[in-house]
């Protein structure tokens, strides 16, 4: 089975939703600029399946192509969300699974074909952000056990997980730092203009 790039639709729908909360015509815009953001990013992609982790499977703001395997969210908190999408895919059947926040829609193809490799020659993957948090992670099925408890999403995450790694020998690739402040401040601007161009058009 190939492996599966896992989109965690998450921060970005909260954010979309919360900026324009009585907008409800740019709330659809802007979620049609992430997903075409993703498409684009993923569609040269054929070595991975994908999927798309959401709220609810009849969220009305799915704009991502029809060829990505749905699933939901289940967990009460972030990191249960994530714990749970792992083990579900696993539990599906894939061994090497990449998750990944939606909200990085500015990775590149190359970004997420290099990840997928890293995968295939070590036992996790990751790209920090400067908070010390994960934005796209991925892990194969033989050390989920070891994470199954694990708070995923938490500050500072990523010093306890070099520290497991190294205490239990396991194999990893950290990706170049993410800097959300930045990714924010260009995601804003980059959904104002295509909100701009969608009203003038």
């Amino acid at each position: 089975m190939r492996p599966l790039i896992a989109l965690f639709s998450n921060n970005w729908d909260y954010f979309i939703k919360n900026e324009y909360s009585n907008q409800p015509d740019l709330i659809s815009r802007s979620s049609k600029y992430v997903a075409h953001k993703w498409a684009q990013i993923l569609e040269p992609i054929s070595t991975a399946e994908i999927a798309l982790f959401q709220e609810s499977l009849l969220d009305t703001q799915d704009n991502y192509p029809g060829t990505y395997r749905r699933f939901i969210h289940v967990g009460s908190s972030l990191e249960d969300r994530i714990r749970n999408l792992f083990e579900l895919c696993f539990e599906k059947g894939y061994t090497k699974v990449l998750f990944v926040e939606t909200f990085a829609a500015h990775l590149s193809t190359k970004s997420m074909t290099n990840a997928l490799r890293a995968l295939d020659e070590n036992d996790l993957v990751f790209t920090p952000t400067e908070t010390g948090t994960v934005c796209m992670m991925g892990m194969n099925l033989e050390i989920f056990p070891i994470w199954s408890s694990y708070d995923f999403n938490t500050k500072d995450c990523i010093v306890e997980m070099l520290t497991e790694c190294l205490e239990k020998n396991i194999s990893y690739s950290i990706r170049s730092v993410l800097d959300q402040s930045t990714t924010e401040s260009f995601f804003r601007s980059e959904i104002e203009k295509f909100n701009e161009k969608s009203v003038t058009d």
